[in-house]
This record gives structure tokens, C-alpha cells and sequence, in this order.
């Protein structure tokens, strides 16, 4: 055989294997902190611990959970169910929620006698609250943290509530393939 032809042979496996792995990708790191992927795999019905949600906000929440039991919602996908009673869910879903003011420009800049070049301009500002969701959940039996997430601020408690189930739903698709 011709010395390049072995050269070609001898290259062809590895650009292959250097192809595959290159289309591969990175491995997708978690959003969350994953504790027990194994546990977390094994999670198919849960119960709330809603304990320091104020009535509106636990209000907010349920609006979100009768989305996320629809089609295409987030605990259908992660085939997850909510239970009124934890006596026989496989975890415990603590959502903790934290809020604080942030001032935001208005775009309104008042009214101005003469006009100012723009740069020195102080654009009006108003408060608004943003909202963030912590969420743990435990196995029921034993107590031990499987995962924990913080959900991305939001300005309204609804979409707060939905952005940590949201990564949980990715979390765990992300562990199962």
C-alpha cells in the first residue's frame, strides 16, 4: 500500500472520534445545586411546605402550579405530581421568597425651563419590587436535601414562582439523558 494511503488510514479514525466529540458539546452544567441526582431521578410525587408564603403569594403559586400541570407545563414534563398531603410524596418542595425595592428610570425627565444637553440629564426614577423564589426540595422520608435552585428575579411574584420550576424542569432532563 502506498505510503499515504496508510497515513489516511491511520488519520481517519481519529478525526473521526475528534468529530464526534467536537458535536458532542460541553457537558451542560446545572442550574441548581444537584445533592442527589439519583434521589432527584426518583422523585415522582411531591408536597408543598408553603409555611412562610404570605396568602397572596401562596395565591401566586397556585396560579402557577394549575399552569404547570397543563400540557407542555413544567411538571408535566419533569412527570412530576402535587399532592395536598405529604404523607406519601416522595419529596418535600420548600419555596422561599424573597423581595426587594430596586429604582428603575422612568424615561420621564420632569419638565425642564431650558433644555439640557442630554448627558446631563438625571432621568426620573420610580420604585419597583422584584421578586426571587429559593427552592429546596427534600426527600419526605429521610429529610436530606436532593436539590436546591434559586429562580431568576422577576418583578412580578407569579413568573418569580415559575422560573425555579422552570430550571428544575431543565435540571432534570439534563440528568435523565
Amino acid at each position: 500500500m502506498n505510503a499515504p494511503w496508510k497515513s489516511l488510514w491511520v488519520c481517519a479514525p481519529a478525526l473521526l472520534l475528534l468529530t464526534c466529540v467536537a458535536f458532542a458539546g460541553p457537558e451542560k452544567k446545572p442550574e441548581g445545586q444537584v445533592a442527589d441526582a439519583g434521589g432527584l431521578l426518583k422523585v415522582h410525587t411531591f408536597c408543598l411546605d408553603i409555611t412562610t408564603l404570605a396568602p397572596a403569594q401562596e395565591a401566586s403559586l397556585r396560579k402557577v402550579l394549575s399552569q404547570a400541570v397543563k400540557p407542555k407545563g413544567a411538571l408535566t414534563k419533569l412527570h412530576w405530581q402535587v399532592l395536598d398531603s405529604c404523607g406519601s410524596a416522595d419529596a418535600t418542595v420548600t419555596l422561599k421568597i424573597e423581595e426587594h425595592e430596586e429604582s428603575v428610570p422612568t424615561g420621564d425627565y420632569g419638565s425642564m425651563v431650558s433644555p439640557m444637553p442630554e448627558r446631563e440629564r438625571t432621568p426620573r426614577l420610580k420604585s419597583k419590587t422584584i421578586s426571587q423564589v429559593k427552592m429546596t426540595i427534600a426527600d419526605r422520608a429521610s429529610g436530606t436535601a436532593l436539590y436546591q435552585v434559586n429562580g431568576a428575579p422577576r418583578d412580578s411574584e407569579q413568573s418569580a414562582f415559575e422560573s425555579p420550576f422552570t430550571k428544575l424542569s431543565k435540571d432534570v432532563a439534563a440528568l435523565g439523558h
